[in-house]
């Protein structure tokens, strides 16, 4: 505000004086009588000459401010000059004093012209040991004394800068100190042959960028190696073709751990199990997390009997006993190995051991299955028949075959026994036992089996009232919450009545999750639709089946009615059936009948109903109408045919 006033004072100052000054002079002049000395001169007019007096002093005045305001820009100039400078330093000294990073200025004689507290902090030392004007040596001697390092070190230290600073005009170099840090450190050279010195605390950096690579390449649950530091140990392996074995561990009854207890202790567990491999493996190898509960185990320079003896303690470590969180836990292993060769793909190696453990999965867990040539094409054969699988689903590639059903007492056709087929446009017909475990695998069992209920009540709606029709539904079905809602629609769609309709299921598929299944039972019977209990007898506790679970028939298994007439236990088997069936008012039948003395079997020993080749082979759709309305039936069906005359021609 001062300088502001100052600037328009100024000139206001200088023209006061000059006006002064022609004022005075004026009064002067005009007391003055001049007085000619030479009248033969020409006497200079007066007013002409103040004027010419008054133009000169204005001139004079005029330059007199011009010069004065010159004067005072000047002075402003430069007293503008010197706060730019004072609020620049103020500035530098600011920033240096802030700076996250040291810095250091050294001048050309190689002395310490300034330095900010960071380096001071960072470098350990202080306004004593580091001052403005020590030399160079002297302020590495301090960094060195305080590091504790040799004066070797510090040479180096000091000509390896120097040397770089000569080739390439700046260097940058990271330095570890003794108390663990890493400090990052700068040199550059300036114009006037001195060079500037800037330190950064790379710790926390570093620090983070280690953690991140180890996140990398290791779970951050288990601490174990993940998927990727596996791959990179595989490749480094298979590169030296060093005799390598891999195992792929699964945990058994892993799930309902984190079903039952909840996934923190699920967690705590897969912690203990990667301890315990980690021990039970030692310095034989390498333990890895592939994800979930599949974990991978390396092991180097090992020959066939050692890597057999180490995947045997490795599956009894695991199947002994857990104490996780207060929670008394068994679970097991089953494990997959195979042999690496070299220059082989990781993957390929993986793919193996896979192969092994889904053997060892099928072959009833906790046990170790070693890879076998023919494993990987089996799977790719698999894996082409799943493709195939799901363009039959898509396209309705299948067909039903109708195989009947006679009862006994009148020899009258109750119905039939609906049963899918597939004909595969380069393999032929398909057995059922082939595609129907694998579309259970894969979830295409729910298509599949929407599909054959459709299909069946279609044809039912063909047929006289008193036909029924028996479709088989699988396990994985039954556990669907909409297998009920879609037996309703397709009854409704096709508008056929529920009796008509028998749904058959196996004993073992009854006992896999009894409590859901009897529900989907009871809801199933609650609309009006038979219930039926396959292959029974093969199953350990048939007969509490019976009592526990409202069936509506059972088909007595095969392997009762293939026997010799000398087989007293099937016969009692079969006689027991009967009865205690009669008296639960479930009817039986007999499955699998192929010869007349089977069938004069099951009539005496009281069995309601009969099917087998002998008494009809499945029948395409048209055959089926054929059978149902009484018109002859050609090639197999006839003979079939023939053959019942004749054996109700003896029972006669």
């Amino acid at each position: 505000m001062g300088n502001r006033a100052a600037r328009f004072t100024a000139p206001l100052r200088a023209a006061a004086i000059v006006l002064g000054v022609c004022t005075l002079h004026f009064m002067a002049l005009a007391g003055v009588t001049l007085e000619v000395l030479r009248p033969d001169l020409e006497a200079i007019d007066g007013t002409m000459l103040s004027a010419l007096i008054a133009v000169t002093s204005l001139g004079l005045s005029c330059a007199g401010l011009a010069t004065a305001v010159s004067a005072r820009r000047l002075q402003l100039e430069r007293q503008r000059a010197a706060t730019d400078e004072a609020r620049r330093n103020a500035a530098f000294a600011t920033a240096l004093r802030h700076m996250s990073n040291g810095l250091v200025m050294v001048d050309a004689e190689s002395r310490i012209s300034a330095i900010n507290e960071r380096a001071r902090t960072i470098l350990g030392l202080d306004k004593a040991t580091a001052p403005e004007g020590a030399s160079l040596r002297d302020f590495l001697g301090g960094i060195g004394a305080r590091q504790g390092w040799g004066a070797d070190r510090l040479q180096r230290l000091a000509r390896g800068h120097l040397d770089r600073l000569a080739a390439e005009g700046n260097s940058r170099t990271e330095e570890e100190l003794e108390d663990g840090r890493i400090v990052a450190v700068t040199c550059q050279r300036t114009p006037d042959g001195g060079f500037i010195l800037t330190f950064d605390d790379l710790t926390e950096y570093r620090t983070a960028e280690a953690e991140i690579a180890h996140l990398a390449f290791h779970d951050p649950l288990t601490g174990l190696a993940n998927r990727r530091g596996f791959r990179e140990h595989m490749q480094a392996v298979v590169g030296h073709g060093r005799h390598t074995a891999l195992l792929v561990v699964d945990l058994d009854r892993f799930k309902p751990v984190n079903d039952t207890l909840g996934h923190p202790v699920g967690d705590a567990l897969l912690v203990a199990v990667g301890e315990r491999l980690t021990r039970a493996v030692g310095e034989n190898g390498s333990v890895y997390r592939l994800g979930g509960d599949e974990l991978a185990v390396v092991l180097g320079d090992v020959d066939e009997p050692g890597a057999l003896a180490i995947a045997a303690s490795l599956v009894s470590s695991i199947g002994e006993t857990f104490d996780v969180e207060g929670h008394t836990i068994s679970i097991g292993c089953s494990i997959g190995m195979t042999w690496l060769d070299a220059g082989e793909r990781p993957t390929e190696g993986l793919q193996r051991a896979e192969l092994a453990l889904y053997r060892a999965k099928e072959r009833g867990r906790g046990r170790v299955e070693v890879y076998e040539t023919g494993m990987l094409e089996q799977a790719q054969e698999r894996r082409q028949m799943e493709l195939d699988l799901k363009h039959a689903l898509e396209s309705e590639g299948f067909e039903l075959h109708y195989q009947p059903l006679f009862q006994l007492s009148d020899q009258r056709l109750l119905g039939f026994e609906a049963l899918i087929r597939w004909k595969h446009p380069q393999l032929g017909l398909v057995s059922p036992a082939e595609f129907i475990p694998l579309a259970e695998e894969t979830g295409m069992i729910l298509g599949i089996g929407a599909w054959v209920l459709d299909r069946a009540c279609h044809q039912l709606r063909r047929w006289p009232a008193n036909i029924h029709v028996a479709i088989n539904v699988s396990a994985v079905q039954m556990r669907s919450p909409d297998l009920v809602d879609e037996v309703v629609a397709a009854l409704k769609r096709h508008d056929v009545a529920a009796e008509r309709l028998e749904i058959e299921l196996t004993e073992t598929a009854m006992v896999e999750d009894g409590d859901a299944i009897a529900e989907t039972l009871r809801r199933l019977r609650k609309l009006g639709v038979r219930i039926a209990m396959d292959d029974f007898g093969t199953g350990y506790s048939s007969l509490a089946h019976m009592r526990n679970f409202e069936l509506d028939r059972i088909k007595i298994d095969r392997s009762f009615i293939d026997t010799s007439d000398d087989d007293i236990g099937a016969r009692a088997v079969i006689r027991a059936v009967t009865s205690m069936a009669h008296d639960l008012s479930i009817l039986t039948i007999g499955e699998g009948v192929e010869t007349p003395e089977q069938l004069a079997r099951l009539t005496e020993l009281g069995c309601d109903v009969a099917q087998g080749f002998l008494l009809g082979r499945p029948l395409v759709q048209d055959a089926a109408n054929n059978l149902v309305t009484g018109q002859q039936i050609e090639d197999d069906a006839a003979a079939d045919r023939a053959v019942l005359a004749l054996v109700r021609k003896d029972a006669a």
